[in-house]
């Protein structure tokens, strides 16, 4: 049996354009949200909080409102900011801006809306819904991965050759310096012509940084700083 979520809200209706084209690019390239989550350095509850906004709701708070909530305006909501947004480009291998962000005003500034999840065995759909000025719903944006055509090649994730891949690297200079995840995944599709599956690539990371002995990768992140991973030699 279906359940139905209901979450209503004010917001920037520039806010949920870029979500709603970072979630198309994602699928186009046949990426999870995991994947995103690992190249980014975001925890995965927040980007799925920007794609699924009635996530942003205590369950609590749902099911005592029968499904139904109203976000105060004060409420923090889960969007991307400038910074994820040029690091999602680095991800996508430098799409154009105006892939991700209008390059035109959108016909409204802020915007109610109605935030629909529907959840039934093993599926879930995000509806988000303009609220004209009689309150009535209209839909703005359909979150139904099936009708994304998915245009990019095709993922690597055999473990064997990823980390012969990070393995050239480690012999060489490219880990002398701390490199992030999405630096990694970059020189390798630049260098090497190949798209890695990002869950995949931290897998093979994992590999080596769990290494004792001799050349390995140190995994760090410094004080408010982005994960990275760096050349180290255990005797």
């Amino acid at each position: 049996m279906a359940t139905v979520v209901r979450v209503f809200y004010s917001t920037y209706a520039i806010l949920l354009e870029i979500a709603y084209r970072v979630w198309k690019v994602r699928h186009k390239c046949g990426f999870s949200i995991g994947d995103m989550a690992f190249l980014m350095n975001t925890p995965l509850s927040f980007l799925k909080k920007i794609e699924n906004p009635t996530l942003n709701v205590p369950p609590s708070s749902l099911k005592t409102n029968a499904g139904e909530y109203q976000l105060p305006p004060k409420q923090k909501i889960a969007y991307y900011n400038l910074d994820q947004i040029d690091f999602i480009r680095g991800i996508f291998t430098d799409e154009p801006l105006e892939v991700l962000v209008p390059s035109a005003p959108l016909p409204n500034d802020r915007i109610d809306v109605e935030v629909v999840c529907q959840k039934s065995t093993g599926t879930r759909k995000i509806t988000i819904n303009l609220k004209d000025e009689q309150g009535k719903p209209e839909l703005l944006y359909d979150f139904d991965k099936s009708t994304i055509t998915k245009t990019g090649p095709r993922l690597l994730s055999d473990q064997d050759k990823l980390r012969e891949l990070i393995s050239a690297r480690l012999s060489g200079s490219f880990f002398s310096k701390p490199q992030m995840a999405v630096e990694i995944f970059r020189d390798i599709y630049f260098k090497d012509k190949i798209l890695c599956k990002p869950v995949a690539l931290e897998k093979a990371l994992g590999f080596f940084t769990s290494k004792r002995k001799g050349i390995r990768l140190k995994k760090t992140k410094p004080k408010n700083g982005h994960t990275v991973f760096v050349r180290e030699e255990v005797v």
